[in-house]
């Protein structure tokens, strides 16, 4: 494909890239998704505009009840995966030190950690309903903005994590800077992010539930990503494609998405976002959730299989931070 010289990455500032898909989103609006040449991320163009952002993050993104999503079984499966993650985190830092969650949400991964003991635990969240949610919990030190507004003291982290929230930064390479400034030398770095080079997004294309547009603004290619973080002084301790709690769903979510014309309906329904799509009625949605129910265990084996060969639909990597810089 032919280079474009209009279109700027949102990571390195090249201008030129190749033009894979067109997508779609919630509202309407059709976006280029577009590989750059230079460092291989894939971004949007155009990039979304501030009053767009302001209404994919509206109070049905983070969910209208207490909790995220309505459904109470989804709720606790997600509640389960923090708890597994900061039981990892918790062993990585040996039970000790300073944590910063980037996108805390509702708090509660970092108010698991907390429960473990001898951790300090800091959270940036931005307004909303998760915001508020985070905000019950008193031993999270909470930064309610933007997490480039936020002025934390130099290396004052042992630890610093961000799970699937480094898709919605909108100045990824200056963020990285910042974590690295952060964090002590000899921290930890856990981030996750959907991968565009995994089976299942070159399968769906378009349709792939963890494009997210708008929110998601751009998809960094896993291994160029690690070549990125050793040039700012990371080494790469572990790169995991598995993932039951987002995997799946994606897939399932997706085949919904080719066969009903319309993104992600399902996925907002568990959030009990009803206003979005109204035309897809009980009928119709109750074919929805019995795919989804039927479905899921057979993506679920599938994920093992894809992941296993390094092409699952999600990747989580922990780095270190070296010693000398």
């Amino acid at each position: 494909m032919m280079p474009n010289n209009s279109a700027v990455c949102v990571y390195c500032g090249s201008l030129e890239s190749s033009l894979r898909w067109s997508v779609n989103d919630m509202y309407g609006t059709i976006r280029d998704l577009r590989c750059c040449a230079h460092c291989q991320t894939w971004f949007y163009n155009p990039q979304p505009s501030k009053e767009q952002l302001d209404i994919a993050y509206s109070n049905s993104y983070y969910g209208e009840t207490e909790t995220k999503f309505r459904w109470s079984i989804v709720e606790k499966s997600v509640d389960y995966f923090r708890m597994l993650r900061a039981r990892r985190l918790h062993r990585l830092i040996q039970r000790k030190g300073r944590v910063l969650d980037i996108g805390c949400g509702n708090g509660r991964f970092l108010h698991k950690l907390y429960q473990m003991g001898g951790v300090e635990v800091c959270g940036t969240e931005l307004p909303g309903n998760s915001a508020e949610r985070a905000k019950s919990y008193s031993e999270i030190n909470l930064f309610c903005g933007s997490f480039a507004q936020s002025d934390f003291p130099t290396a004052s982290f042992d630890a610093v994590t961000l799970f699937h929230v480094f898709e919605h930064l909108p100045e990824p390479a200056s963020a990285l800077s910042k974590i690295n400034e952060l964090l002590k030398p000899g921290g930890v770095l856990l981030v996750s992010f959907p991968n565009i080079k995994s089976l299942q997004a070159q399968l769906l294309r378009q349709h792939w539930l963890h494009l997210d547009p708008p929110r998601h603004l751009f998809f960094p290619s896993p291994n160029e990503f690690v070549t990125q973080m050793s040039a700012l002084g990371f080494t790469l301790i572990r790169r995991k494609f598995f993932s039951p709690e987002q995997n799946p769903v994606g897939m399932v979510q997706g085949l919904l998405n080719v066969f009903s014309g319309k993104r992600d309906v399902l996925f907002e329904r568990m959030k009990g976002n009803t206003a979005y799509a109204p035309e897809f009625g009980k009928g119709r949605m109750f074919f929805h959730k019995l795919f989804f129910v039927c479905a899921m265990p057979y993506f679920m084996l599938g994920d093992l299989f894809e992941s296993l060969a390094g092409a699952g639909a999600t990747v989580e990597f922990t780095f270190r931070k070296n010693n000398i810089q």
